[in-house]
């Protein structure tokens, strides 16, 4: 009689993988759809987080320093509304750059307000 070792060694590799398989399914629970409904919702809330704060990061850069030139220009021009000698139609132009100075003013204060919801 002929002892044949691959079908031994065969035999019982299978027998390893079914008691794994058997383990695997008795210990590991396949989530739920709620949880991967939440585990989605996590990750798209992580990627919002990130990108919300590469822009905020992005606006101390850029549009801070622009607020501050928009908040400058705009004491500049109260200076000169101070002014008395200027004609009507001048304080009007400058009332006219001061609101819209105003509004750029405004949208930028509320963008980081925005990133912060």
């Amino acid at each position: 009689m002929v002892f044949q070792e691959l079908h031994i060694e065969i035999g019982l590799v299978k027998n390893v993988l079914d008691i794994l398989y058997s383990f695997i399914d008795n210990q590991v629970e396949t989530p739920t759809a709620e949880e991967k409904c939440s585990c989605n919702t996590y990750i798209v809330a992580d990627v919002a987080l990130i990108r919300a704060l590469e822009r905020l990061a992005q606006w101390k850069d850029t549009d801070d320093i622009a607020l501050q030139s928009h908040r400058y220009e705009a004491t500049q021009i109260h200076e000169l509304l101070r002014n008395d000698g200027l004609s009507v139609g001048e304080q009007n132009q400058h009332r006219h750059q001061l609101m819209l100075l105003d509004q750029r003013i405004q949208a930028l204060v509320d963008e980081p307000k925005k990133l912060r919801k």
